[in-house]
């Protein structure tokens, strides 16, 4: 067979650990199987803080990746802080010059702080391109700047673009703008260039495909494809058994940040104190960036509740909630439009799943589907959640907390598959054309 090359712009790529990375990383790891040979344009200076080089232990080891360094205002001001702690320069000097940074940059970084990287990634790419025929282009937002390379590239080059979007962008309830002011114009302008110029557009949910059928229903339907997250067995512990005691062991993988909170959680246990429960019969474990978790964990005195084990590898991270019967998946999305990438990797793991989320949404379908053992409340009601989480403590004494995930899950939402489904679109527009 074959292999046809498809060049990548992904601004977040291990050994970056941040949301969205995962996506990326899996698509180069499986894509070579289904005869397409990745090349990966990424930043050489990301702004993120969170490291884990295990992630590059998925990246094959002929991968051609280039990272290209760009001056980004996030750069300059990491730099400008770390330069006034060690000479003690007073924090408002810090504030002032931060205050500048960002005005020089104000007009550089649309649509977004990573633009300049974009503006610096296209031109890069045109000297990969002058050496090696690329069959595609596949560009992945966040950041949104990242399709404006592809954009550039793909209108100089003419090479077929596909522009994944892992998250939604004028559909996302925490980056909205107000549709009438210039700003929102621009970015509606913008998102809608993307949209017309780019061959497929990519989304991992089937409500971000109909919200994009729905806002541009002048521009063929079957430009619009649904690619999934998913889970990657080498991620998943792969002989696990639930802790056997009488604790019920409640475990939560992923990040909080912004409105994203386990406040309603921690909410719920101070309800079960207060009839009765204790820390042997209810306990949590969090893992990943918990934010200020700690800190409303002592405010609320529910230390002796909860575990908190902090950042890990994706792998580590579910081996240490394996011994939990619960796996806790907070969904507060306002437009019921996004899955988390952890619901696969949480049916993968074949534990009870207690969902706080809309039922009508994406995310409480999927679970919906998934056999048995499935327990969803409301993400803002810390009593209903007590109920469910009593409810569940009563299973687990009894013995009856039993759950079991249909077949067809296990295949239908693997990383691999969904390359699969990736590949197939890829090869089949480029027959099209």
């Amino acid at each position: 067979m074959e292999t046809s090359k498809l060049l990548i712009f992904a601004y977040i790529f291990p050994p970056t650990a941040t949301t969205g990375v995962h996506r990326t990383t899996k698509i180069v790891k499986y894509l070579p199987k289904f005869g397409w040979e990745p090349t990966v344009i990424t930043s050489a200076a990301p702004t993120y803080r969170k490291i884990d080089y295990s992630l590059l232990d998925d990246i094959p080891e002929n991968t051609d990746i280039h990272r290209v360094y760009a001056i980004e205002s996030d750069n300059l001001k990491q730099a400008l802080h770390k330069f006034i702690r060690i000479f003690r320069i007073p924090e408002a000097l810090y504030a002032m010059m931060s205050w500048r940074i960002d005005s020089f940059f104000r007009k550089r970084n649309f649509p977004d702080h990573h633009a300049p990287w974009a503006k610096r990634a296209s031109e890069f790419s045109h000297r990969i391109i002058s050496k090696k025929k690329f069959d595609a282009i596949y560009t992945t937002s966040w950041p949104y700047s990242t399709h404006m390379a592809g954009l550039e590239t793909h209108e100089k080059t003419n090479i077929p673009w596909i522009a994944d979007f892992r998250d939604p962008w004028l559909g996302n309830s925490n980056y909205k703008r107000n549709p009438k002011s210039k700003l929102g114009q621009l970015e509606a302008d913008t998102e809608r260039k993307i949209v017309e110029k780019a061959n497929i557009i990519l989304a991992p949910t089937e409500t971000m495909i109909r919200d994009f059928q729905s806002r541009y229903s002048n521009i063929p339907q079957q430009k619009f494809r649904l690619v999934r997250n998913g889970y990657d067995p080498s991620n998943i512990p792969k002989s696990t058994v639930p802790d056997h005691s009488d604790t019920l062991l409640i475990g939560y993988v992923g990040a909080f940040y912004r409105e994203r909170t386990p406040k309603i959680m921690l909410e719920a246990i101070q309800i079960l104190r207060r009839q009765g429960y204790s820390p042997k019969d209810i306990k949590l474990i969090f893992v990943g960036n918990m934010g200020g978790t700690e800190k409303l964990i002592d405010e609320l005195e529910l230390n002796e509740f909860c575990t908190v084990k902090g950042q890990h590898p994706l792998n580590e991270c579910y081996q240490l909630i394996s011994p939990c019967q619960v796996l806790w998946l907070p969904n507060d999305d306002k437009d019921r439009i996004a899955v988390p990438g952890k619901t696969y990797e949480y049916l993968a793991m074949n534990r009870w799943i207690l969902g706080s989320l809309d039922e009508k949404s994406e995310c409480g379908r999927i679970l919906a589907a998934a056999g048995e053992g499935i327990s969803i409340v409301s993400h803002n009601d810390a009593y209903e959640t007590a109920t469910a989480i009593s409810g569940l403590i009563q299973k687990h004494r009894n013995r009856t907390l039993q759950f079991k995930r249909k077949e067809f899950y296990e295949e239908q939402f693997s990383r691999e598959n969904q390359t699969k489904i990736l590949a197939n679109i890829l090869s089949e527009h480029l027959t099209a054309i």
